[in-house]
């Protein structure tokens, strides 16, 4: 989807994504000449913010036509773009004081090799800034079969398992229908495989709490300003319900 990957302006849902991004970014990487990964780059969207300072960045996909949209975005020395997989970093340890990660660890079928390797290159006190959808979001329209059959069976077993896996379907460059696996999970599961490969956790935010009130799949596919008036309005109360880890943890 190289042709339409950055197409966010109107989409309040993924501009409201991108803003905590971004402010994650300036919050926790605010500094000068840091070497950093950004993992799952795509075209290079988020690296905008990362190459500020003087900084270095290595932007790693296994789609080589997103790796050549994110080249051709920023042709700087300090962007050097990677095809690899994030299951097995083509990096060495200790390599990053930094490592962005979004909207890709919930396409990952092995989570836990992922992190591994991204514990496995971080240095010593770098910061790891990802994002990750909870199973037991407040969309619940999957319970009501919204979402088809897939969406559905998530759902029920979201109630029980730590992962859950919900199919669904976008269409590529080429305008082939590709079935697209999204991983869900319960935020105790991810705790703990944090903690387990040596990362301590010291900001936990959830996004798209209150405005799961509107289906995802509408959030995510259209453009209104209606939407992104009741979305401003919305997001207010997101900030209310973060301040309890029970809210936090069913954000989308």
């Amino acid at each position: 989807m190289s042709t339409t990957y950055d197409d966010i302006t109107g989409h309040s849902y993924w501009e409201i994504l991108y803003d905590a991004y971004n402010q994650w970014i300036k919050r926790h990487l605010d500094k000068k000449n840091l070497i950093l990964a950004d993992l799952g780059c795509g075209t290079g969207l988020t690296s905008d913010l990362l190459l500020e300072n003087d900084n270095t960045v290595f932007g790693l996909d296994l789609t080589s036509q997103l790796l050549k949209a994110a080249k051709n975005r920023h042709t700087q020395s300090t962007f050097e773009v990677t095809s690899g997989d994030i299951t097995h970093l083509p990096f060495s340890n200790n390599s990053f004081e930094g490592i962005v990660c979004f909207d890709t660890l919930e396409h990952i079928s092995s989570v836990e090799k992922a992190i591994s390797e991204i514990g496995r290159t971080c240095k010593s006190g770098s910061m790891f800034l990802f994002d990750i959808p909870s199973s037991l979001i407040l969309d619940f329209s999957y319970f009501f079969g919204y979402y088809g059959k897939s969406g559905l069976i998530s759902a029920l077993k979201s109630l029980t398992n730590d992962k859950v896996m919900y199919e669904w379907h976008s269409y590529d460059d080429e305008y082939n229908l590709q079935k697209v696996k999204t991983y869900r999970y319960k935020f105790h599961y991810i705790d703990n495989l944090l903690k387990s490969n040596g990362f301590k956790i010291i900001e936990k935010r959830g996004i798209h709490i209150s405005t799961m009130l509107i289906p995802e799949k509408i959030q995510a596919n259209i453009v209104s300003s209606t939407l992104s008036k009741i979305n401003d309005r919305l997001i207010k109360v997101d900030n209310f319900l973060n301040k309890f880890p029970f809210m936090k943890n069913r954000a989308l």
